[in-house]
């Protein structure tokens, strides 16, 4: 019998309608990317889950330490700045996520329990469930120079069309940013290679579709 399945873009937060009832994380951020089959006698009930939020978390909660360690260092290279010897001062992180479907609601769940502030970008502005939403337009070097992390959730880049980009001002990248992309094929898209080319450390989403999968099995055998 089946006993669950996955759902991929564009439909994690189409087939919310379709289903009997939703988890709590669910339910927060909006989006399902598992949904578990439970039956009781001749009942079939669908069971809405996201594991795309523990995949993506766990995957970018061990690169914090480094993303921090980088961006101290990239501030004794900014003329006039000093940094006492010894001392830590980290700035807090914060996050642009590119994009506002079901993998943007995803990545900004995650990186809330991680205690990281997010900005969303996508190509109108305007407000999302009460989150303002900056357009690529605005972005400049002030904007970019304030976010450390910046998430891809959208599929550009995706096989095949590997020649597209999110359009951000990529010279404004330096050494102090983690650019994330939850696409995996490519192994390294053209967003990736962008930041890669700036300094940037990089990291592709094959880590997150891991991650999910593992939780994924958990929520269908539990």
């Amino acid at each position: 019998d089946l006993v669950g399945l996955n759902v991929t873009i564009p439909y994690k937060q189409a087939v919310i309608p379709y289903l009997d009832e939703l988890s709590d994380d669910a339910k927060a951020m909006g989006a399902v990317n598992v949904i578990r089959v439970e039956r009781k006698g001749t009942a079939v009930k669908l069971i809405g889950h996201n594991s795309d939020f523990v995949g993506f978390r766990d995957s970018m909660e061990s690169l914090l330490p480094m993303i921090q360690e980088r961006d101290m260092a990239a501030q004794w290279l900014v003329p006039g700045s000093y940094i006492l010897p010894g001392a830590r001062m980290y700035r807090p992180l914060q996050a642009l996520v590119l994009g506002t479907g079901g993998a943007s609601k995803a990545v900004v769940y995650a990186l809330h329990q991680l205690d990281i502030p997010t900005q969303l970008v996508s190509r109108q502005a305007g407000l999302i469930d009460g989150q303002e939403v900056l357009c690529y337009e605005q972005l400049n070097e002030e904007i970019l120079s304030e976010y450390q992390i910046i998430v891809n959730t959208t599929p550009l880049g995706m096989f095949p069309k590997v020649d597209a980009c999110a359009d951000i001002p990529y010279q404004y990248l330096s050494q102090s940013h983690l650019l994330y992309d939850v696409v995996y094929n490519p192994e390294e898209t053209l967003f990736l290679k962008k930041g890669r080319e700036r300094g940037c450390f990089t990291k592709n989403g094959l880590e997150m579709l891991y991650g999910q999968a593992v939780e994924a099995w958990r929520i269908w055998n539990e």
